[in-house]
């Protein structure tokens, strides 16, 4: 089962390293960054967080098929690879 995990570049209560590091322990993990906001970007940015989320949700996201399948490519930060 997909997961996401949604991380915020300001957050004091869990830093992004601990974040990334979360991701990589989930099996099936994607890790993606709100930038601007703490540790409450439901809040602080709940446009982006919504479209994050929607589009997790597409029933064509398909960030683990093998890449001759693969119909999106989704960049983790804005065009960027953590």
């Amino acid at each position: 089962m997909p997961v996401m995990v949604i991380s915020s570049d300001e957050d004091p209560l869990i830093p992004l390293p601990a974040q990334i590091e979360i991701t990589r322990l989930a099996p099936n993990a994607v890790l993606r960054v709100i930038e601007g906001a703490g540790h409450w970007p439901q809040l602080e940015k709940p446009d982006e967080l919504k479209a994050l989320v929607a589009d997790f949700m597409r029933p064509d996201w398909a960030p683990f098929a093998p890449p001759a399948s693969r119909r999106l490519q989704r960049p983790q930060r804005h065009g960027q690879n953590l």
